[in-house]
């Protein structure tokens, strides 16, 4: 159930104040049961429970307002690898069923969330984002052309 998840995660990060650090290993594993909806070719549970995992990790990173050194930041750089990388994986096994106004939700979302992290962790989520801009040109060229009146040839 994605809003237990959703909730579990607030809860550890805002109630009990639990460190984004401390509560990685936890994300990790919903990070990696995104993984395996998008190796099982299903787009729409994996990139739900990224939404999920994301908004409150991002939040809970900027409120903390600094990244540890040493081991620790090797430590979050890895998990940060894996959630770019599970978004990459989730958007490109994307159907031709998700509208570009879905995509472009989902554009926005990221976009939002790199703007959060940069000054914190450098640029993150440029691959997925790539990827996602990459299949709305492709949509909407298809859709474009689609509705276009194909030529006439002229008779004479």
């Amino acid at each position: 159930d994605f809003v237990a998840i959703g909730n579990e995660i607030k809860t550890m990060l805002d109630d009990q104040g639990i460190d984004v650090l401390e509560a990685m290993e936890h994300f990790e594993h919903h990070i990696k049961l995104a993984r395996n909806y998008a190796k099982a070719k299903d787009p729409n549970n994996s990139l739900l429970i990224l939404k999920t995992v994301t908004t409150p990790l991002v939040n809970a990173l900027v409120k903390r307002g600094k990244v540890p050194e040493g081991e620790a930041r090797s430590e979050l750089d890895e998990f940060i690898i894996l959630l770019e990388t599970t978004w990459q994986e989730a958007i490109t096994v994307i159907d031709e069923k998700m509208t570009s106004e879905k995509l472009m939700e989902i554009f926005k979302e990221l976009s939002k969330h790199r703007i959060a992290l940069t000054s914190l962790l450098g640029p993150i989520f440029s691959d997925p984002l790539r990827v996602l801009k990459k299949r709305i040109r492709k949509m909407m060229d298809s859709s474009e052309s689609s509705s276009r009146p194909s030529k006439i040839q002229k008779q004479g």
